[in-house]
């Protein structure tokens, strides 16, 4: 349907009326006022009429005692620092899956001569520990033989109050000369065991090859889920960001 004459007439009268109301004297900026935010600036650039380069481009005060060159060689320094602690790192080649073993474990090689044990990924532990023949009260049986521990550690090391501290068990380090720990986990299986202290030969990132010297647990008496035969592993690997953890023994190393 077409718009009649009559509206028609209407619409370009009220249009005429609306231009003749608008002084031709008058700038864009009456008619659209700009907003009190943006008063200062040029409105074809965006860039205040009275600011140099610095002003629309202030130096963070943290910075304004610097030139570029000693930016560039503190950059140069930093970056030079993680590129070092890069080389430092190391990695385990991690075996298993969901089916058929339903676990994910690493191989860590431990001792001299050095051998091989599977261990059981864990990143919400502390404590690393295999069991071993201490000898064993009860033990499951491994893929390897049971490690034969080299050097026991004292109650008295910091390394123990940190594990033991972690545990629900109360310990009293004037009874014994050993440092004991008692783990359990949260399908109701737990290892009982002392503390040792072996070498880890560790292949870093930039092709050295070093040992580590590395304090975990030695496990005699296992209970529940971990005392079933034949267990897929020889351990577990605590993975937290706790002290006790390898990586953390590693790294101040």
């Amino acid at each position: 349907m077409g718009i009649s004459e009559k509206v028609l007439y209407v619409l370009i009268f009220m249009l005429a009326a609306f231009c003749t109301e608008i002084p031709l004297s008058v700038e864009a900026a009456d008619i659209f006022p700009i907003h009190p935010k943006y008063e200062e600036f040029d409105v074809s650039s965006g860039i205040p009429l009275s600011s140099g380069v610095a002003d629309i481009y202030p130096i963070h005060p943290k910075y304004e005692e610097f030139d570029v060159s000693s930016l560039i060689e503190q950059d140069t320094h930093r970056i030079g620092r993680r590129l070092l602690a890069a080389a430092k790192t190391t990695f385990f080649n991690m075996q298993g899956g969901v089916y058929p073993e339903g676990i994910y474990y690493v191989i860590v090689f431990i001792g001299h001569p050095p051998k091989p044990y599977f261990l059981d990924i864990d990143t919400g532990s502390d404590l690393t520990w295999l069991q071993c023949d201490a000898p064993c009260q009860r033990c499951a049986k491994t893929p390897h033989q049971l490690y034969k521990p080299r050097s026991v550690m004292s109650c008295k090391d910091p390394l123990c109050a940190v594990v033991q501290a972690a545990s629900e068990q109360k310990y009293d380090c004037s009874s014994s000369r050993q440092c004991h720990y008692d783990i359990k986990y949260a399908d109701g299986g737990s290892s009982m065991g002392v503390l040792v202290r072996d070498n880890v030969p560790v292949l870093l990132t930039n092709g050295t090859r070093t040992w580590a010297n590395s304090a975990f647990g030695c496990g005699y008496d296992q209970y529940g889920s971990l005392a079933k035969s034949p267990a897929s592993t020889d351990g577990v690997l605590g993975l937290s960001s706790s002290t006790a953890s390898l990586p953390s023994q590693w790294a101040k190393q």
